[in-house]
């Protein structure tokens, strides 16, 4: 998301400025034409004035300046417009290719359960262009079409699927270059290939998330990964606190209204109550990822960074 806003950025100011200095040319512009325009009828006047002819001065208004600037900033207008279309563009495609790609890297990791073999990396570029076709992806926006996304990064060694694709999308107006921008994604899966002690020693540094999560845990029996679901009466939940002391809110996921639901569910480290027992969010599909992996959450408060 990062190269979007630096994009629409970059693209805003370029436009701001020339529209700066539009204005500022039509004002000198606007300014000099009045001026010369008063002094010609000025000076019309005084001859008129001279030869004994009296007359009143009638001011007149021109807008042919108008017309200019619109003929200018129109054009300006209209590329901002695509620019706008095209960064939106930009982000349907990474949508569509990110989901594709952690499709595949999670249905590889499901057919990969030797640890002795290792999956071809072809083998998993093809499969991943058959998820991104199944998507609903302009693809006539890349530069050589699906075929114009690279592989070559992509690592299928050792206990991880470490599929990361490149491609280019052009852009919509040639003014802005012919090759378009560069767009890097990479997703990463395990394979189910069970415990390995290995991977300790490999020095790397591993930690867990959940689905719904928002945090990393640093350890396994972190109380938050394993919550211990209570049903309480409906009609204490405003009395109700966790172990931290905090209040309870209503799910975002099962979204329980008031009055519908005689019980609810809440754990004792959570900070939401449920009106279902199987809600995502009371679920703990827990995954093992590197650290590195997880770049931009926070650490879980209540694991403190133990292991």
């Amino acid at each position: 998301m990062s190269l979007f806003y630096m994009l629409v950025k970059k693209i805003c100011q370029y436009l701001v400025n020339i529209l700066i200095q539009i204005k500022t040319l039509l004002i000198m512009i606007n300014k000099r034409n009045r001026d010369c325009k008063i002094t010609n009828l000025q000076n019309a006047f005084n001859k008129r004035k001279k030869c004994g002819i009296s007359e009143t001065l009638v001011w007149t208004r021109f807008s042919g300046s108008y017309t200019v600037e619109a003929a200018m900033v129109l054009p300006l207008f209209v590329s901002f417009m695509v620019v706008c279309i095209f960064v939106m563009k930009i982000f349907v495609i990474k949508t569509g290719v990110q989901r594709a790609m952690d499709i595949t890297t999670s249905q590889m990791a499901c057919v990969a359960i030797d640890k002795e073999e290792d999956l071809n990396v072809l083998a998993v570029a093809a499969v991943c262009d058959a998820n991104i076709l199944q998507e609903d992806i302009p693809l006539r926006f890349l530069l050589g079409d699906i075929a114009g996304i690279s592989y070559i990064n992509s690592d299928t060694s050792g206990n991880y699927i470490d599929l990361e694709v490149d491609y280019y999308v052009t852009f919509p107006l040639k003014i802005f270059g012919r090759k378009g921008v560069h767009i890097n994604q990479v997703s990463s899966a395990r394979k189910w290939v069970g415990y390995d002690p290995t991977e300790k020693e490999s020095g790397e540094i591993y930690v867990y998330v959940t689905e719904h999560g928002e945090v990393y845990h640093t350890s396994l029996s972190c109380p938050y990964l394993n919550p211990s679901v209570r049903a309480i009466d409906a009609s204490t939940i405003k009395d109700c606190r966790s172990k931290g002391g905090g209040k309870y809110e209503a799910c975002k996921y099962c979204r329980p209204k008031k009055g519908d639901y005689s019980i609810y569910y809440i754990t004792d480290y959570g900070d939401a109550y449920h009106c279902r027992l199987d809600c995502g969010a009371l679920k703990r599909n827990i995954k093992r990822v590197k650290l590195e992996d997880v770049e931009g959450m926070e650490m879980c408060s209540k694991c403190g960074g133990k292991n």
